[in-house]
């Protein structure tokens, strides 16, 4: 037979079949290349694999290194499509794995496809670590991975290891993928959206006890502005412009609205008949000593009027609880676009006004009400009582009220975990009802008509104060920037620094200030990003004891001042970062959001008129039309067919209308071009202080060693039990300069399951580090104000 070769013709198909038979390298070298998924941030190009084939490859990775080997395609079973039309499957290969399959392009053997796998049974000796010298069975599991119980084949002293059944991993469905960590993720479309919506958190159902109304109340707004938004940038999303649904754009927010406000409307109208109710107790308790106080012939006289005045005010709260619906939505249209943040104080000043305008209107009917009862006394007696003080003793009795033992825990975030809600409560409200009282409604006639009742409010001065940062309340939009720790659950003035990597996880905190009263046990962490760049983050505060001082020498500032300097109190000393999470900030990028999502990236355009209304911010490329005084702020120059220069991120006010095409051109942000605190940064050196067992694992030998990836320089011991079970790590030298977080394990041929965490500790340059280092430094941003003395 001629030999084939000589007549290559170079086509699939018309070259002769060469197969093969090789291994799946070690994940490291191709894990990256898995398609993203909610718990793992990939450059994924598809379900490919490295693989070292028999014969064409050498068996010694040093040769010829696990990087250096061709990437494999799979072919995929009729049954689970090739990705169109939405139909697919994703593949269930793990390193070690042996597999077969073809080369496409013949004896130039450089685009395997794999066919099939070859799978192991009791009788293979697998090794638990993947052996210097390849093609040697080995475990499809990597150093972190746990390892079921079920699934463990070895007996103690034995040297085969954990066995996974096939080669490793479990059998899946369609639109399943598998994470990097060997856990199996859906990655449909639906959980995708939930990810990236900022307006997910939601209240967790509790008791009528343990309910904070005006949290919920502050959440559900958030919420809705969030919801509304998203529909309004619609406007400018290519996918929506295919389907031409943008007439619907109207429809679909008047609906979003009516949704919220009835949820809104709930919250507020509890309270509002606990208000009717200490109202209508007011009254009728009055009556009853006056009623006491007159001549039996006389006391029938006193029943009607009574009862009048218990249905003038029954009507009312009616009429109230009637137009509120109405209220909320005007408030609603009124902060779609002006309020970008939902601060607490916003809230507070929206309900504030609500019942200050209530007290105007229960005060003129309680004086007429009261009038009747007093014409009935015939000047033997009177009573009288003012709305005002009614509603305040009842927020004040709500907010203060004894109450059973609540969760501290009362939101939850699918992607995120629990947390604590909006920390606006019924106290924060009641200073407000006093200074908005008779300044929000029209003055009250002094006979209420039931048929003639119009009770409306204007929060323009609300708005307007919160789109200025009057009294500290700034609902417009945040440069986005590193997250934040929040502590809750007992205890105040903590305050930490968060250091992010170069990839977008929480790598470290700086204590700024540990803070007084936290109490063991009852404390939580949660990080937050206002912008909702990163996710996935998971941090545990560390408490200690600390002395009151003045911030120096170790020791803690008291916010609240009322506890002398010495005093021994317990405060965050530490913070263990139990997932990184993927995708924050290390600095400001030029993008500015807030209430976890990101409103404006750094290439858009925004608008803001005269009014302290925005525009939905404006992306490259369309033509914006401004008016005199709104102010604008552009990624770029830019000049107007006015003639007129707006500079490049400096918010300008329009001199002249006029008209201009959104830039592209994104420049280097500036901090502060918003009203925000201009922060700060400091260099640091980050070392590994301490290896947090999370699992001890079991069947580990004395001889097994601590691996540190990147080790910097670190290095680690460990200690077992007879049962191969880890007693602890000390680390004998931290190194320095990390800027990750460094991967840990136990390398081992016989133990299993331990799971490690690095936690690293940062010395900050210039201050706890005074010789020249050695190593990469980290830029810690200053989002607590440690620099300029605000802690």
């Amino acid at each position: 037979m001629i030999e084939q070769g000589l007549f290559k013709r170079h086509f699939v198909g018309r070259d002769g079949f060469i197969w093969w038979i090789g291994q799946i390298a070690p994940a490291k070298s191709w894990k990256s290349n898995i398609p993203a998924n909610p718990n793992s941030p990939s450059s994924g190009f598809a379900e490919r694999y490295k693989v070292r084939i028999m014969g064409y490859h050498t068996a010694d990775p040093e040769t010829l290194t696990d990087d250096q080997l061709p990437w494999a395609q799979v072919m995929y079973p009729i049954t689970a499509g090739g990705g169109p039309g939405g139909a697919f499957q994703s593949a269930n290969l793990t390193q070690g794995t042996f597999v077969f399959g073809f080369f496409m392009d013949g004896e130039d053997a450089q685009n395997p496809v794999i066919m099939g796998a070859l799978g192991y049974n009791d009788y293979n000796q697998v090794m638990s670590n993947v052996p210097a010298t390849r093609f040697i069975p080995f475990t499809g599991y990597e150093p972190n991975d746990a390892v079921a119980v079920t699934q463990v084949k070895a007996k103690p002293g034995q040297e085969s290891a954990p066995l996974n059944d096939n080669g490793g991993g479990t059998n899946r469905g369609t639109t399943v993928t598998e994470s990097t960590n060997g856990s199996n993720t859906q990655n449909d479309l639906g959980s995708q959206g939930a990810k990236e919506d900022p307006a997910r958190n939601r209240t967790i159902a509790t008791t009528e006890e343990c309910k904070s109304k005006v949290g919920k109340i502050q959440q559900d707004i958030k919420n809705a502005i969030v919801e509304i938004e998203g529909i309004k940038k619609s406007i400018y999303s290519y996918q929506y412009a295919i389907a031409k649904k943008t007439a619907d754009i109207q429809e679909k927010i008047n609906k979003k609205i009516d949704e919220a406000a009835e949820y809104i409307t709930e919250g507020i109208k509890w309270i509002i008949i606990q208000i009717q109710k200490a109202i209508t107790k007011t009254i009728n308790d009055n009556a009853k000593k006056a009623f006491n106080a007159l001549n039996p012939g006389e006391q029938a006289e006193l029943k009607e009027p009574v009862e009048t005045a218990n249905d003038l005010i029954a009507c009312l709260f009616k009429k109230i609880i009637a137009a509120l619906l109405n209220i909320v939505k005007d408030f609603l249209l009124g902060a779609l676009n002006k309020v970008i943040n939902t601060a607490t104080c916003l809230v507070d000043n929206f309900l504030g006004t609500l019942f200050a305008g209530i007290a105007d209107l229960v005060d003129g009917v309680m004086s007429q009400a009261f009038g009747a009862i007093n014409a009935a006394l015939g000047g033997i007696a009177s009573i009288a009582g003012g709305a005002l003080d009614i509603i305040i003793d009842v927020l004040s009795f709500l907010s203060c009220e004894e109450k059973p033992e609540c969760a501290e825990v009362d939101e939850w975030d699918f992607w995120s975990g629990a947390g604590e809600s909006a920390m606006s409560d019924l106290a924060g409200i009641v200073d407000k009802v006093t200074s908005f009282s008779g300044s929000v409604t029209d003055t009250i006639n002094s006979s209420f008509n039931p048929d003639n009742f119009n009770f409306n409010i204007d929060f323009d001065s609300v708005f307007k104060d919160a789109a200025a940062g009057a009294n500290g309340c700034f609902s417009g939009p945040r440069a986005c920037g590193p997250p934040t720790a929040n502590f809750f659950g007992g205890g105040v003035g903590a305050a930490v620094n968060l250091i992010v990597s170069g990839g977008g996880s929480v790598i470290g905190a700086d204590i700024a200030n540990a803070g007084i009263n936290y109490i063991a046990g009852k404390t939580y962490a949660k990080v937050k990003d206002d912008c909702g760049k990163g996710r996935g983050a998971v941090i545990k505060p560390i408490l200690g004891q600390v002395v009151v001082g003045d911030g120096t020498n170790g020791t803690t500032v008291d916010p609240t001042g009322t506890l002398p300097p010495g005093t021994v109190t317990t405060g965050i000393v530490g913070v263990d970062i139990i997932e990184g999470g993927i995708g924050y900030l290390p600095t400001f990028d030029g993008s500015l959001g807030g209430d976890g999502r990101t409103w404006a990236n750094p290439d858009d355009t925004t608008v803001q008129h005269d009014d302290g209304s925005y525009e939905v911010p404006i992306p490259p490329g369309y033509v914006v039309e401004v008016v005199t005084g709104d102010t604008v702020v552009v990624p770029d120059n830019v000049i107007t067919d006015a003639n007129e220069l707006i500079p490049a991120r400096t918010p300008h006010v329009v001199l002249n209308d006029g008209k201009f095409t959104s830039p592209e051109k994104p420049v280097t942000p500036l901090i502060g071009e918003y009203p925000i605190t201009s922060l700060g940064s400091y260099p640091a050196i980050m070392y590994l202080c301490q290896i947090v067992i999370d699992n001890a694992g079991i069947n580990y030998s004395a001889g097994d060693k601590v691996i540190i990836e990147p080790n910097n320089g670190a290095e680690a011991v460990a200690t077992f039990d007879n049962f191969g079970t880890l007693n602890g790590i000390k680390v004998t030298k931290g190194g320095e300069g990390f800027t990750e977080l460094p991967e840990i394990y136990i390398e081992s041929q016989t133990g299993f399951n331990a799971i490690l965490r690095p936690r690293l500790c940062i010395d900050r340059i210039g201050e706890d580090v005074e010789k020249p280092v050695t190593g990469d430094l980290v830029t810690v941003i200053d989002c607590v104000g440690k620099l300029n003395g605000t802690n």
